[in-house]
C-alpha cells in the first residue's frame, strides 16, 4: 500500500482558493477573473476557461503563468438542505441524500433526508424548483434521457415513486411501491434508524430507451413480532406503468441491498432477516442475475469463510457487464464470475494480528470500467465469528480504508495499483475520465481531510501519480455522488458530532 501523507497536505493546500484575480488551476481547465478571458461565467464574478495543462509548463489562458504540480479544486456552490443536526446529534448516521444531474448536465436534482427534492442550475445553484414530497427521506433520484422527467423515490409507508416535470416540479405520475413489497406503521419519532423499516426503492437506474428498473424492498416487524422480509424488480415504462417484474407472481421472501443494470440484464445482491426458514431457491447471500425481461439467469452463491464468518453478503460492491459479475463481499474478497469464469482475490479477507486477533476489511464500494475493477475497502472491524467480536481491532488490517484497481489475468485478479492514505474513504463513482471517492466523517479530531478525490482512470501510474485533485469539502460528505464530463462534481456534505456539539452544514456542493 501507498502511505503519501505529504503529498495530501500540498493538496489540501492548493484546494484552498487564491485571490479571484489570480489564476486557479483545476482538472483540465484554469479559473480566471472575468475581466481577464471569456469563457464559461462562474458564480463571484469568475469564468472557467477548458485548457488542458502540464505540470511546470507556461499555460497562454493564465497570462504565461506555470501550471502547478497537482490540480486544485473549486466549490461553484451550496444548496442548504435543511437542519439535520438533532439525528446527528443523536448518534444518527449520515443522512441519506441523492443527487443526479440531468443528461446534459445543466441542472442538479437532489433528494434529500427532509423529503425534498430541489433542481437548481447546475453551474450556479439558483433553484429552478423545490418540492417537499415525504415526511421521511427521498432514497433515489433518475433522469429521464431527455431530462424532460426527473423520476424520485421515496421511503416511507407508501413508497411513492414519482415522475416530475423537469420544469415545473409538477406531478406526471407516481406509483405506490407498497403495493409490491407491503406497508409498515411509521417509526416512533424518536427511532433514528426507524425509518430503514419503511418500503422503498433501494436502487433505481433508467435504461436505454427510457424504462426504468427499481429495486423495491421492504424489511420490518410485523403487529406480532415476527421479522417479515419483502423484495421485489421491476420494470415499468417512462409513466411508470409495470412493463415486468420479478418475481413475477408476488414479492419475494427477502431485501435487496443493491443492484447493477447494464443492457442486458440486473443483478441485486440479496439478503434475508426475516423469521423462519429462507426460500432455498433463492441465492441468500448472494446475487441473482436477471434478464432485460427480469428472467432468472442464474444466481451466485458465495460460501463463507469459516471459521470466522457463518455467511457473507454483498452491499454496495455490485457490477455487472454481460454477463460477467462482479461483487465485493463483507469479508473483504472480490469475486468475479462469468460461464466459465471463477476469480477471486482476497482483497481484504482476514488476517491475525496482536496476540492473534482476526480482522478483516470489507469491501463497501466498487465499479467495473472497460473490465478493470475499482474497489473501496471500509475500515477494520472484527470478524462476526470471532471469539469475542466485541473487541476493538488491535491493528488496522493492511488492507483497509483503500482504493485498489484489478485486472482480470485469465485464471486470477491481478493488483493494478492502489492508494491509501489519510482520509476516511466513502464511495465510489466512476467516469469516463475519473475515479471519484469521497472523504467522509472521521473518528479523530481531523477536519481538514473532508471531500472527495478523483483519480485518473486510464492510463499508468501508481495510485499516488493518478491523484490529480483532493477536492476539500468544511463537513464530511456522504457515500452517494454524481458528475458531468467536464468535471463537475456533485456531494452532499453533512453535520457531524464533535464531543457534546454539532459542527458542519447539511448542503448539496458542486465542486470544480
Amino acid at each position: 500500500m501507498i502511505h503519501a501523507p505529504t503529498v495530501f497536505l500540498a493538496l489540501l493546500a492548493a484546494c484552498s482558493s487564491p485571490p479571484p484575480t489570480a489564476p486557479v488551476f483545476v482538472r483540465d481547465g484554469v479559473v480566471l477573473s472575468r475581466a481577464a478571458v471569456q469563457g464559461r461565467t462562474l458564480p463571484d464574478d469568475r469564468v472557467l476557461v477548458s485548457a488542458p495543462w502540464t505540470p511546470g509548463e507556461p499555460v497562454a489562458v493564465a497570462g504565461g503563468a506555470t501550471a502547478p504540480t497537482t490540480a486544485s479544486c473549486i466549490p461553484l456552490f451550496h444548496v442548504p438542505l435543511g437542519d439535520v443536526s438533532r439525528g446527528v446529534a443523536a448518534g444518527g448516521a449520515a443522512p441519506d441524500t441523492a443527487l443526479a444531474f440531468s443528461p446534459d448536465g445543466s441542472w442538479l436534482a437532489i433528494g434529500s433526508a427532509r423529503g425534498e427534492v430541489v433542481v437548481v442550475d447546475a453551474w450556479t445553484g439558483a433553484i429552478r424548483w423545490r418540492r417537499t414530497l415525504a415526511e421521511t427521506l427521498l432514497r433515489q433520484l433518475a433522469w429521464a434521457p431527455d431530462g424532460s422527467t426527473v423520476y424520485a423515490a421515496e421511503q416511507s409507508p407508501d413508497a411513492y415513486l414519482w415522475a416530475l416535470d423537469a420544469v415545473s416540479g409538477a406531478e406526471r405520475s407516481r406509483l405506490r411501491l407498497a403495493d409490491h413489497v407491503e406497508t409498515s406503521a411509521p417509526p416512533p419519532g424518536d427511532d433514528l434508524y426507524g425509518v430503514y423499516t419503511l418500503p422503498a426503492a433501494y436502487a433505481l437506474k433508467v435504461v436505454d430507451g427510457g424504462d426504468l428498473i427499481v429495486a423495491a424492498t421492504h424489511g420490518w416487524s410485523g403487529a406480532d413480532g415476527r421479522r417479515l422480509n419483502r423484495a421485489r424488480v421491476l420494470r415499468l415504462a417512462a409513466d411508470l406503468t409495470e412493463r415486468a417484474a420479478w418475481p413475477s407472481e408476488g414479492a419475494a421472501d427477502a431485501v435487496i441491498l443493491s443492484m447493477a443494470v447494464d443492457s442486458g440484464g440486473v443483478a441485486v445482491s440479496l439478503r434475508r432477516s426475516a423469521d423462519g426458514p429462507p426460500p432455498e431457491s433463492l441465492p441468500i447471500n448472494g446475487v441473482l442475475l436477471l434478464d432485460a425481461r427480469l428472467q432468472p439467469i442464474r444466481s451466485e452463491r458465495y460460501p463463507p469463510l469459516q471459521p470466522h464468518f457463518s455467511d457473507t453478503f454483498v452491499w454496495q460492491a455490485l457490477a455487472l457487464d454481460g454477463e460477467r459479475l462482479v461483487a465485493g463481499l463483507g469479508d473483504g474478497r472480490v469475486i468475479d464470475r462469468a460461464p466459465g469464469i471463477d476469480r477471486t482475490h482476497p482483497l481484504a479477507t482476514p488476517v491475525e494480528v496482536g496476540d492473534g486477533i482476526p480482522v478483516v476489511a470489507s469491501v463497501g464500494f466498487l465499479g467495473l470500467a472497460e473490465g478493470r475493477i475499482h474497489a473501496v475497502t471500509n475500515v477494520t472491524n472484527i470478524p462476526w465469528g470471532a471469539a469475542d467480536p466485541s473487541l476493538r481491532p488491535p491493528d488496522a488490517h493492511p488492507g483497509e480504508n483503500a482504493l485498489t484497481a484489478l485486472d482480470a489475468d485469465d485464471g486470477s485478479l491481478r493488483l493494478a495499483w492502489t492508494w491509501r492514505g489519510p482520509h476516511r474513504l466513502t464511495g465510489l463513482h466512476l467516469s469516463e475520465q475519473w475515479v471519484l471517492v469521497g472523504a467522509g466523517a472521521r473518528s479523530d479530531a481531523r477536519t481538514d481531510l473532508f471531500g472527495v478525490l478523483a483519480f485518473e482512470r486510464s492510463g499508468r501510474g501508481s495510485g499516488s501519480e493518478r491523484l490529480r485533485a483532493a477536492c476539500a469539502t468544511e463537513s464530511p460528505v456522504f457515500y452517494a455522488m454524481d458528475s458531468t464530463a467536464d468535471g463537475r462534481i456533485a456531494v452532499a456534505e453533512h453535520p457531524w458530532a464533535d464531543g457534546d456539539r454539532v459542527r458542519g452544514q447539511y448542503r448539496a456542493t458542486v465542486l470544480r
